[in-house]
This record gives C-alpha cells, sequence and structure tokens, in this order.
C-alpha cells in the first residue's frame, strides 16, 4: 500500500496504517516459517525412526540365524558324539577288532593277545629300543634293555635288571643281567650276572656270576663264580669259583675252587681244591686238594692235606699229611740231600712236627715235636718252615 500526501495528518495515517499492515504481515510470516521447521522435523523423525526400525529388523533377523545356527550345530555335535559313543562301544565289543589291543577298564589292564610287542633301537643308535617299569631309573645310555624295581642305572646293550634297587649296569657292559639285590654292580662286562645279594661286584670280567652274595668281586677273570658268603673275591683267572665261606680268595688260576671256611687262598695254578677250614693257602700248586684244617700251607703237585694245622706241603709230588700239625713233606729246587729238590709219594698220617724229605716215606702218628714248647715257639716254628722253603712253580712235578 502507498500513501502520499502533502498534508502531515494524513502521512502520520499512512505510516499507522502501514506499520500495521507490516505488523500483521511479520506475524503471518514468522508463524510460517515455524510451522515449516515443525513440519521438517516431523519428517526427520519419522525418517529416523523409519531408520531405526529397519536396523532392529536386521539385528533380529541376524540372531534368528545366529540362534538357527547353533542349534544346528548342537544338533550336529550331540548327534556326533552320540555316534562316536555308539562306535566306541562296539569297538570294544567286538572280538573281531582290527586293533589288537584289548582294554579291561575295570582292572585297569591292556591286554595283547595271540600278538608279539617288539621294541628295539635301530642298529646304529646309541641308544633306545628300552622297556621301563617302575621309578628313578637312569637308561639315557641304555639300549635293548629292561628295566624293573627302583632307581637302577644302566649303560650298555642288551642288558636286564630286574627286581630290587640301586643296582648299576655300566660301562661297555653288553648283554648283562641284574636280578634283584641292593646296590650290585656289574661294569664294562659282558655275558655276566649278579643275582640277589647286595654290595656285589663284577667288573672286566666274561660269563661271570655272583650269587646270593654280600660284598664279593669278581675282577679280570671269565667264566667264574661266586656262590653265597660275604666277602669273597675271584680275580685274574678262568674258571675260578667260591662257594660260601667268608673272606676266601682264589686268583692267577684255572679250575680251582674254595669251598666254605674264612680267609683261604688259591693263588696261581691249576684245578685246585681248598675245602672248608681256616686260614688255608694253595700257592702254585696243580691237581692238588687241602681239606679243611687251620693255616695249611700247599705248594705241590697231585698232594692232598686232609684237616690239620699248619701242615706244610712243598715241592712234592702224590703226597699227603692226613692230620697233626706242624709236619712238612717236601724238598727244594736246589736240590740238597740228593733229592732233586722233590720229595715224591710220601705221607705222614698225623702227629706233631714231623718231617719228610725223601721218596716213599711214611710217618705214623708220631710226635717229633720238642717237650714243653710254648705256643709262641709254635707259631715261630711254623713261620721258620715257610720261610725255609720259598713258594715255587710245580708244573714240571709229576
Amino acid at each position: 500500500m502507498a500513501c502520499f500526501s502533502t498534508n502531515r495528518m494524513p502521512s502520520i495515517v499512512c505510516l499507522i496504517l502501514l506499520a500495521v499492515t507490516t505488523g500483521t504481515n511479520g506475524s503471518t510470516l514468522h508463524a510460517e516459517s515455524q510451522n515449516g521447521r515443525r513440519r521438517r522435523r516431523s519428517k526427520d523423525d519419522s525418517t529416523n525412526e523409519q531408520k531405526s526400525a529397519a536396523l532392529l529388523k536386521a539385528v533380529m533377523e541376524e540372531v534368528i540365524i545366529l540362534r538357527k545356527q547353533i542349534r544346528d550345530t548342537n544338533d550336529k555335535f550331540s548327534k556326533e558324539t552320540q555316534e562316536l559313543k555308539e562306535e566306541l562301544k562296539a569297538l570294544k565289543g567286538s572280538k573281531a577288532s582290527s586293533l589288537p589291543f584289548e582294554v579291561d577298564e575295570s582292572r585297569k589292564t591292556v591286554m595283547l593277545k595271540d600278538w608279539n610287542l617288539l621294541i628295539a633301537a635301530n642298529p646304529t643308535s646309541k641308544n633306545g629300543g628300552n622297556l621301563i617299569v617302575g621309578q628313578s631309573h637312569d637308561f639315557r645310555k641304555a639300549k635293548n634293555s629292561f628295566f624293573s624295581g627302583y632307581m637302577h642305572t644302566g649303560a650298555g646293550d642288551g642288558i636286564v635288571i630286574v627286581g630290587g634297587k640301586y643296582n648299576h649296569v655300566t660301562g661297555d657292559s653288553k648283554n648283562a643281567a641284574m636280578l634283584g639285590g641292593e646296590g650290585n654292580r656289574i661294569v664294562d662286562s659282558w655275558a655276566s650276572i649278579v643275582t640277589g645279594g647286595a654290595g656285589n661286584v663284577i667288573q672286566s670280567a666274561g660269563h661271570g656270576a655272583i650269587l646270593a652274595a654280600t660284598g664279593s668281586i669278581i675282577n679280570g677273570s671269565s667264566s667264574s663264580t661266586i656262590a653265597g658268603g660275604i666277602k669273597n673275591r675271584v680275580q685274574s683267572g678262568h674258571g675260578q669259583a667260591i662257594f660260601a665261606g667268608t673272606g676266601n680268595t682264589v686268583t692267577k688260576s684255572q679250575y680251582s675252587t674254595v669251598m666254605g671256611g674264612t680267609g683261604s687262598v688259591i693263588d696261581d695254578g691249576t684245578s685246585n681244591a681248598i675245602l672248608g677250614g681256616q686260614g688255608n693257602r694253595v700257592f702254585k700248586s696243580h691237581t692238588s686238594v687241602l681239606s679243611g684244617g687251620t693255616g695249611n700251607l700247599l705248594n705241590s703237585s697231585s698232594s692232598c692235606h686232609a684237616s690239620g694245622a699248619w701242615n706244610i706241603i712243598k715241592l712234592s709230588y702224590a703226597s699227603s699229611i692226613a692230620g697233626g700239625r706242624r709236619n712238612f713233606i717236601g724238598g727244594n729246587s736246589r736240590g740238597e740231600d740228593g733229592m732233586g729238590g722233590v720229595a715224591q709219594f710220601s705221607s705222614i698220617a698225623g702227629g706233631d712236627s714231623n718231617r719228610i724229605s725223601e721218596h716213599f716215606k711214611f710217618i705214623g702218628a708220631k710226635n717229633s715235636a720238642p717237650s714243653h714248647i710254648t705256643p709262641e715257639q709254635k707259631i715261630s716254628l711254623v713261620a721258620q718252615l715257610e720261610n725255609e722253603h720259598e713258594i715255587e712253580d710245580t708244573k714240571t712235578l709229576r
């Protein structure tokens, strides 16, 4: 609306009318603006609600799919588990099972019927192929071996330790066995065995055996045996044996034996024997026997002591002392008394301090000892006899 006039009053009226008109139009415009904003917010809210609904729908669809997958997986797992249980049950109950083992759960036992169990190391291996039963064994250097018992140590090929405890088979040992016992040792030996006992040793020996002994030793001897007894020793020979007794020794001999007794010695020679007694000695003798008694000495060939005390057969052949004490049969290598050093086929049946230095002589129960001899003199006499004749080899006495 336009209002032009020169008259002042109408102009004022025009201005008022213009203001009113303008105010009315301003209010209308403001209201229209607000309504537009409301319509836009309503439209935006509707759009957001539609988006949220679509997202929620998608999430719910994913959840439904996942639940179905989990349900299907559980069903499949349950079905497979049941099938495995049925197969295991069928396997346990099947007599025609393809596996050779049978399991008895009630007895915690695995059975291998009509099958062989082969355990072996590679020929080039230094260890392995062992069967171990029991605890605390050291088998790191063992090969093709068997251990049972407690806390054994094994090093070698083809060794066996059965039962017992603290036993050792070590060094370059082969085909050796330890059966029971405690603290026994086999060292650098082959085809040897220790059975029972305690503290026994077989060292550097072949085909040796210690049976139920204590503290006994076979060292450097082949095909030798110690059976029973305490602290007996066999060394450096072949086919030697000690049966029972205490502190007996067989050394540097072949096919010689000590049976029982205490502190007896066979040193060098062939096919000799000491049967019981105490402190008896057979030195450099051959095919001779010393039977019982105390402190008797044989240094002869094919000769015999039968009991008695401190008797001596020295450099003699096929001679005997049957008892008594401090008796002597023998010669010497120097050939004194024209006897060629040998007293042959002679015998003393008993008595005291009798002496033969000739062939084919016999003394019965004669007493040749001086009267009133003291015990110290008796011991001195025996020592004198021993010192008078050096022990010599009797291989040539035939």
